[in-house]
C-alpha cells in the first residue's frame, strides 16, 4: 500500500499496444505498470489505415479518440489499485506517442496527414487538464505531451532519445523503436537526424495467420531439423503454443533460410516433400506446430502470405537504417552503438534479424536492448519537469528525414525485400 500522496502516470500510446505507469513523485519510484492492446486496431493495424478512418466522418475521429481514452483509463484504474492508489492522488500524466496516436489522444485532426506534405496541426508541446479529456484524476491534474518533431515521427521518439543519452553521447549511435510505426534515430557528432519507417504490425505478430503478441502461449523461438525439416519451438510460459509473436517469426525464418525451405526471394521450396511443409489451397505454409499439439486445437504455421508481408515490414526497417546512415554520411563500419528497443525490439534475436535482413550489420558496434525506452523517457520527463526544456531542444535540434514518397529510399525498400541469409 502507497503511503505517499504524490502520484504520476505516463502513458505510450502505441499504435498496437498501451504501456501505463504509476509513479510515486516522491520516491522517484515505479509502482505499477500495465500493458493493453489499443483498441483502435479493429479500424486499422497501420497509423494510415487509422488515418484514412478518422477523416471519414467526425463520429469516426471521435469515437477513435474516445477508444483510446477509455482505455487509458482502464488501464489508470487497474495500475491504481495493484498500487493502493487512489485516481484522486495523482497528479499528473505525461503521455508520449507517434504523431497520429498523439493527435487522435487529443482529439486533434488528422486530415493533415493523409497528403503532402503530411503536417501536424500542431507540433508543439501540449498541457491539458486531464478532466477535458474525460480523465478524472486529482484536482487540477495537467496532462503534458513533449513537441513533435515531423509528420509521422511524434513525441514517443524524443522520450526515446531522453532515455538513450543520445544527446548526450559522443559515440555515433543509431536507435531503433521498433514496432508497427518504426523510428530511426542516428547521433553522430552532436548531430542527430531521426526518420519514421511504416514497417506495419507483422513483427508485433498482430496480421499473422497465427499471430499473438508475446504473452504466454506464444512460440518465441523456432528451431528446424535441417535434415527432418521437423521443427522444435520455444513457448512462453509453461502451456501449450496458442500462436507465433513477431520475435518467434524472426526466427522461424531465419531458420528457415538456414534449411533450405526459404530462398532469397521469400518463397517456399514447393518441391520439398515434408510432413511440414504443406499447401491450403494456393498458399503453401510450413507447420510449427501439429493441430493434436496445439492448445487452439488448430496448427500453428507461417504461412507465404505472411512471409510475404514479413519481407515488406523488414525491408521498410533495414532500407530506413540505411537511408539514414548515408544522410549522415557516415558507413555502417563508423556506427559504435546500435540501441533496441519496443516491444518488439528489445527483445529480440539480433543474430537472426540480421540474418534475415532487418538490419544492416554493424560490425564495429555494440549492441543494446532497452525495454520500453518511450515508457522510460517518459518517466523522466514526468519526474523531471526540467526536462520538458530538453524535450523542447531535441525537437527544434533534429533533423527530420521524410521518407514518404523519397524514391531513392523506394529503390532501397525494393532491394531490401530478398533474404541475404540463406544458404
Amino acid at each position: 500500500m502507497a503511503h505517499s500522496k504524490h502520484f504520476g502516470v505516463t502513458v505510450d500510446v502505441g499504435t498496437s499496444q498501451l504501456t501505463i505507469h504509476l509513479l510515486d513523485l516522491e520516491k522517484h519510484n515505479l509502482l505499477s505498470q500495465c500493458t493493453l492492446r489499443n483498441p483502435q486496431s479493429p479500424f486499422g493495424l497501420d497509423v494510415v489505415s487509422r488515418v484514412r478512418h478518422a477523416v471519414a466522418s467526425e463520429n469516426n475521429a471521435r469515437r477513435l479518440s474516445e477508444l483510446v481514452r477509455g482505455v487509458v483509463i482502464r488501464g489508470v484504474q487497474s495500475a491504481g489499485q495493484d498500487a493502493g492508489v487512489a485516481l484522486g492522488d495523482i497528479q499528473s500524466m505525461v503521455v508520449v506517442g507517434n504523431t497520429v496516436m498523439h493527435h487522435l489522444f487529443y482529439g486533434l485532426p488528422v486530415d493533415d496527414l493523409l497528403t503532402p506534405p503530411y503536417e501536424t496541426k500542431t507540433s508543439n508541446a501540449l498541457e491539458v487538464h486531464t478532466g477535458d479529456l474525460g480523465i478524472l484524476l486529482g484536482n487540477g491534474a495537467m496532462c503534458y505531451s513533449p513537441p513533435l518533431i515531423g509528420s509521422f515521427v511524434g513525441c514517443d521518439a524524443i522520450a526515446v532519445v531522453l532515455a538513450s543519452g543520445l544527446m548526450s553521447s559522443s559515440k555515433t549511435t543509431v536507435v531503433a523503436d521498433v514496432g508497427t510505426n518504426t523510428e530511426i534515430m542516428i547521433g553522430h557528432k552532436g548531430n542527430l537526424l531521426i526518420t519514421s519507417a511504416a514497417s506495419g504490425p507483422a513483427f508485433e505478430g498482430m496480421s499473422l495467420d497465427c499471430g499473438m503478441p508475446a504473452d504466454e502461449g506464444a512460440i518465441s523461438a523456432v528451431q528446424i531439423d535441417t535434415t527432418s525439416h521437423r521443427p522444435s519451438v520455444d513457448v512462453i510460459g509453461r502451456g501449450k503454443p496458442m500462436g507465433i509473436c513477431g520475435t518467434g517469426a524472426v526466427t522461424a525464418l531465419g531458420a528457415l533460410l538456414d534449411s533450405g525451405l526459404l530462398n532469397s526471394e521469400g518463397s517456399l521450396a514447393r518441391h520439398i516433400e515434408s510432413t511440414w511443409l504443406s499447401g491450403r489451397g494456393d498458399v503453401v505454409h510450413y507447420i510449427l506446430v501439429q493441430a493434436t499439439d496445439s492448445g487452439t486445437g488448430h496448427p500453428i504455421y507461417i504461412s507465404q502470405i505472411d512471409i510475404r508481408m514479413m519481407q515488406q515490414s523488414k525491408a521498410a526497417i533495414f532500407a530506413a537504417i540505411e537511408y539514414l546512415v548515408d544522410e549522415t554520411r557516415i558507413s555502417a563500419s563508423d556506427v559504435e552503438r546500435f540501441l533496441l528497443t519496443g516491444a518488439f525490439g528489445s527483445d529480440l534475436n539480433i543474430s537472426d534479424a540480421i540474418k534475415i535482413g532487418l538490419f544492416p550489420q554493424f560490425q564495429n558496434a555494440r549492441i543494446e536492448q532497452i525495454p520500453g525506452g518511450a515508457s522510460s523517457g517518459a518517466d523522466m520527463i514526468l519526474l523531471n519537469p526540467e526536462l520538458r526544456d530538453a524535450a523542447s531542444d531535441i525537437a527544434e535540434n533534429t533533423d527530420y528525414v521524410d521518407l514518404m514518397d523519397n524514391s531513392e529510399f523506394d529503390f532501397r525498400f525494393s532491394n531490401a525485400q530478398l533474404f541475404p541469409g540463406s544458404q
